[in-house]
């Protein structure tokens, strides 16, 4: 589900084309990089300034990975340079 929807939201973008696609992750000309997340090892050592979270009408992440939205979350208000209200976005499937 969350690779379907980073297509869709790559195709979406339309300040930046892509440079470099891969099942999980895509690099945009801009340098902007779009990458899926499955579990916390995926995500050490990264720096992020926004989390879209993908999910159904359900968001049941919320439970499921509850560790790893803890750890974004925190580097998020510590290290992003995009205004709060745009840090943490859904994108319903």
């Amino acid at each position: 589900m969350s690779c379907k929807a980073l297509r869709e939201i790559v195709e979406n973008d339309k300040s930046s084309k892509p440079y470099i696609k891969r099942k999980d992750r895509v690099l945009m000309e801009d340098e902007t990089t779009y990458m899926v997340v499955s579990n916390i090892d995926n995500v050490k050592g990264h720096i992020f300034d926004q989390l879209i979270i993908v999910d159904d009408s359900r968001w049941m992440i919320f439970e499921k990975q509850e560790e790893i939205l803890d750890w974004m979350k925190y580097r998020l208000f510590h290290s992003s340079c995009v205004p709060e209200e745009f840090q943490i976005q859904k994108y319903e499937w």
